[in-house]
């Protein structure tokens, strides 16, 4: 949905950064990575990736585009290991 963020970092911890953009103050789940490549008061760029749930929608930013594409990786083999497992529960428990 959000392909990425420029915008004025307000503040960021090692775990979340806050991006102004246009008065809007975004909060973005990061790595300590792209953490350490953020400065406050910078302009910068964050991609982004929305990850929706039913309780809850959370807003991952990386640095690059490369960190962003391995985490929509990582988060493609668990959705897949979670249906195999779901199946393997089946026929231990029919």
């Amino acid at each position: 949905m959000y392909a990425f963020l420029t915008g004025t970092i307000d503040d960021k911890d090692e775990n979340i950064a806050v991006v102004n953009v246009g008065g809007v103050g975004y909060e973005v789940w990061v790595s300590s990575y792209t953490s350490n490549t953020l400065s406050i008061g910078e302009i910068a760029t964050v991609y982004t990736y929305l990850h929706v749930r039913e309780d809850a929608m959370m807003l991952f930013g990386f640095s690059t585009k490369q960190e962003k594409a391995i985490f929509k990786q990582y988060q493609t083999n668990l959705k897949c290991l979670d249906q195999c497992n779901k199946e393997l529960s089946k026929l231990i428990n029919p």
